[in-house]
């Protein structure tokens, strides 16, 4: 096993940008704490109410409508916290999703051709449903209870890109269980970017363009077609684009092009078929003659007679509530606890975290970031550099190259100054003095230890006038070393093994499986005993 090494990083300043998104925003991480946040700007004129609708609607408190968030309740975006920077910008800081957006998780399936375990199609299904059934009647996920009365939301985008996957971070020892990591096949699904939300009531002519570009008023089928439109396309991985002059058939046009009864036929023999079931309810999101009629838009003649949108099949709020809801959680439920026990390897058979983006920061860790420290060990070990290069007279665009090039180039552009002043003619007691001021970490050149430049006073977080309830959430405008430790590998980085083995058919529980499985009711996590006889088979 590979011993944890440590590793400091130094920035100057208070967050530091890891992943820039030129649209949204880009991705940050707090010196103070080390965790990631997703920071959106939203600027004036890009909003028409009061507020930014990711203000306006979100899980700040005091929000219009305030959203659920917490443990078990994890199904939209955390706002940590927002500033308002001038009058009329925004800054807004959401939690980060470490498993990338849903079509990511969709295409790394397909670049595969391999279909999505359906359990984690269940998955999907109970959240957003749970997220449907929170937007129109306002009943809080893990609960029944419908708020009266209720503004009714509209989220606008519900498109895969702006649902997120999360796996939680584990407090367990590097040891898999024998089952293996139950986060990995059930990870948080989360919707994000109410960007283009609204609220039941609002003016349409203060609505944007959302995912409909020809529409300017908020409706319901919306974000429940694009729910049933996500859950179909994660039944089609495992189905070929095909290749032709027309370019037809490609994911633009799915998933109606393609009938729910017909993607059992495109499956291998060793693959699990999907169930009856989940074809069955999925079916309901199709209507006549999709596979010609692909535009939720269009019309066609409905069997009255008269002229219809294609939405108008499609299921209303009520049956999301009370007929897939219901089914979802249940098909949920007995995947994380199957009656017949566990089988070795369970988990591991459904891990879906494969799927997952690479890290964003090289090192990440979960405990609490170094405390400051003097940097004059540092500096002083660099000292006597200035004798050898006493006669090396470069050009300050050259010095900046040096420093581009690594840490030890930065470390000699300090001594490369001190080496010029000798030439200048100072004395030697000149450049002692020089060292002993860098020791103190506080150069009087930023680039001494490439670090970004100290912000100018109109941007310094003093200056920032409203921070709202989060004063403590601000952090020191200091320098800082963070100790990295570099985490042993434990997740999983390659599809699991078909067949993804069926848990449970539509009559009843397989034999097979309930002969080999071993019953364990009372936990998911195996005992030590059992995790020490498998650890040797397991590869990271």
């Amino acid at each position: 096993m590979t011993t944890a090494l440590k590793r400091s990083y130094r920035h100057y300043g208070v967050y530091l940008p890891v992943e820039a998104r030129p649209v949204e925003g880009h991705t940050v991480q707090s010196v103070a704490s080390g965790r990631l946040y997703l920071n959106k700007i939203r600027r004036p004129n890009t909003y028409k109410y009061d507020l930014p609708e990711e203000l306006r609607i979100s899980t700040a408190s005091g929000a219009e409508v305030e959203l659920p968030w917490g443990w078990e309740t994890t199904h939209f975006n955390k706002l940590s916290f927002w500033q308002e920077l001038d009058e009329g910008y925004y800054s807004l800081f959401f939690e980060y999703c470490n498993g990338g957006t849903l079509d990511e998780f969709r295409d790394k399936y397909f670049e595969k051709l391999r279909p999505v375990p359906e359990h984690f199609i269940w998955l999907v299904a109970q959240r957003l449903a749970e997220a449907i059934r929170f937007f129109n009647f306002g009943a809080e996920p893990g609960t029944d209870d419908e708020k009266v009365p209720w503004n009714v939301i509209y989220h606008r985008d519900l498109a895969p890109n702006n649902i997120c996957i999360h796996y939680p971070s584990r407090s367990d020892a590097s040891r898999p269980p024998r089952t293996g990591f139950f986060e990995n096949a059930f990870p948080d699904i989360v919707v994000i970017d109410f960007g283009l939300s609204a609220l039941e009531g609002d003016d349409d002519a203060l609505l944007r363009p959302a995912i409909f570009w020809d529409k300017n008023e908020a409706d319901e089928w919306e974000d429940i077609y694009m729910m049933g439109k996500i859950l179909r396309q994660l039944c089609q991985t495992h189905i070929p684009v095909p290749i032709d002059d027309d370019d037809l058939n490609d994911w633009g046009d799915r998933p109606e092009c393609v009938r729910m009864a017909t993607v059992n036929d495109y499956l291998d023999a060793a693959d699990t078929r999907y169930s009856n079931q989940l074809i069955a309810i999925l079916e309901q999101f199709e209507w006549p003659n999709c596979e010609t009629q692909m535009d939720a838009m269009g019309t066609q003649v409905s069997p009255s007679g008269r002229v219809v949108p294609n939405h108008t099949y499609t299921p209303d709020a009520h049956w999301v509530a009370d007929v897939l809801l219901p089914l979802a959680k249940q098909k949920v439920r007995d995947y994380r606890k199957p009656p017949a026990g566990y089988p070795p390897e369970y988990y591991r058979r459904l891990d879906v975290s494969w799927t997952k983006p690479a890290n964003l920061m090289p090192f990440v860790y979960d405990f609490d970031p170094a405390v400051p420290e003097d940097f004059a060990s540092e500096d002083e070990s660099s000292e006597g550099d200035d004798e050898e290069r006493g006669d090396d007279e470069e050009s300050e665009e050259e010095e900046e190259a040096h420093e581009e090039e690594g840490e030890a180039d930065r470390e000699d552009g300090g001594e490369s100054g001190k080496a010029e002043e000798n030439v200048d003619g100072e004395d030697e007691n000149e450049d002692e003095n020089g060292d002993e001021d860098m020791s103190d970490g506080l150069s009087s050149s930023s680039e001494d230890l490439h670090v970004c430049p100290k912000p100018n006073p109109e941007t310094r977080m003093q200056e920032l006038d409203t921070l709202r309830r989060y004063q403590h959430l601000r952090p020191k405008f200091r320098i800082v070393s963070l100790e990295y430790e570099v985490p042993l590998m434990r997740e999983i980085l390659k599809p699991p093994p078909p067949p993804i083995p069926p848990l449970l058919d539509d009559d009843g529980s397989d034999e097979e499986s309930e002969r080999d499985s071993e019953s364990n009711p009372d936990s998911s996590e195996p005992s030590d005993e059992e995790s020490e006889e498998t650890s040797s088979e397991w590869e990271p």
